[in-house]
């Protein structure tokens, strides 16, 4: 549930990005309950003492722009596949993950040696040495908003993943879909 009000709150906030600059601040009622000597709750109504106008964060700002730029959609876009990444590791999802990943893909480390896992089977074999509870922690632990973009794509962390648009398509790149690719990282030195 607090990962739904979370994803309620970033559309709120990507809403947001169009609004004009100078929000016009606007009082409205806002309603609280007061417990009277009786125990009887009754509404109290008052003005807000702020705007109820939102102002979008500069680290929302940051992303969607370079989300813009780099891969040519806004930052709800890479939002919502990082909360499908953090989703599925959450709730131990093994399915959902490994159709997340762009195959093959590397991994540093299982038993202590990288590998390239080519498929999703293969993945779903080794979920239990690639999804390590220190990079659990990792991914889980990551705030959304300051996630880092680069022309190699989205970087959780410190490097442990990359995500972004894959073309389908080839040339064409009408059928673009997001994807873990490149290699992620479950055994870091940091």
């Amino acid at each position: 549930m607090p990962r739904l009000l979370f994803l309620l709150n970033v559309f709120a906030l990507v809403a947001c990005i169009t609004a004009p600059s100078r929000p016009t601040p606007i009082e409205t009622p806002f309603v609280t309950p007061t417990l009277l000597p009786s125990n009887t709750p009754t509404q109290t109504p008052f003005p807000t003492p702020t705007p109820t106008a939102m102002i979008t964060p500069p680290a929302l700002q940051t992303l969607d722009a370079r989300a813009q730029f780099l891969f040519g959609d806004p930052a709800s876009t890479v939002l919502d596949f990082f909360h499908e990444i953090q989703m599925a590791i959450e709730t131990d999802d093994k399915e959902k993950f490994a159709s997340l990943i762009y195959y093959p893909v590397g991994v540093h480390s299982i038993d202590g040696k990288d590998a390239d896992i080519n498929n999703h089977e293969e993945f779903i074999a080794n979920y239990d040495k690639i999804v390590t509870e220190k990079f659990r922690k990792v991914v889980l632990s990551q705030d959304p908003f300051e996630l880092s973009t680069s022309w190699r794509g989205v970087m959780v962390n410190r490097g442990e993943l990359y995500y972004g648009p894959i073309c389908l398509d080839g040339s064409a790149c009408l059928d673009v879909k997001y994807y873990i690719y490149g290699s992620i990282i479950n055994d870091t030195p940091w």
